[in-house]
């Protein structure tokens, strides 16, 4: 994420998708540890995991709409299941599904309360484009010329640019 950030040339609309598949693969880590350093049993499954935190922190920090940001929790709540699944395949003794499903429901919650900050933000970002019409602005050359200020990046962030017409 840091050579993304500090080297990355992309276009800021893809900021938000690589910020939920920064969360998911997180939480995808944070499954793997769960299963894999302990074993998964009804005590250990039992308590609050770690995932709701990666959960809660990229909610607050992606700007994305609810229902890209509710598609993203969701999935990275459904990784401690998944993690539990890779522990059967390994031969471990788990809970069964209905059990594990019970026990990671604190991770679905989280993700349906994790939308709030999405909601909160949302009518700010859904807003279209604001122009504003600057006539004989200062010029980049001799002669004076007509731009408009375009919202640029990501909205609510009060980033502008003048853009010649």
């Amino acid at each position: 994420m840091l050579a993304y950030v500090k080297w990355g040339n992309c276009e800021l609309h893809s900021t938000p998708i690589i910020g939920i598949v920064y969360m998911i693969v997180n939480a995808f880590g944070v499954a793997m540890l769960n299963t894999w350093v302990r074993q998964p049993t009804v005590d250990s499954l039992g308590r609050l995991s770690w995932i709701t935190i990666v959960i809660f922190i990229s909610s607050m920090i992606v700007p994305t709409s609810p229902r890209r940001m509710l598609a993203g929790t969701l999935v990275a709540a459904s990784m401690d299941p998944l993690g539990v699944w890779f522990a059967h395949l390994r031969g471990v003794p788990v809970p069964s599904l209905v059990n594990t499903m019970v026990l990671c429901m604190p991770n679905y919650v989280c993700a349906v309360i994790a939308t709030l900050p999405s909601h909160i933000l949302s009518p700010a970002r859904t807003k279209p484009c604001v122009r504003r019409r600057i006539s004989g602005a200062t010029s980049w050359s001799s002669s004076s010329v007509t731009a408009a200020w375009v919202r640029c990046g990501v909205p609510n962030t009060g980033c502008w640019r003048v853009v010649r017409q």
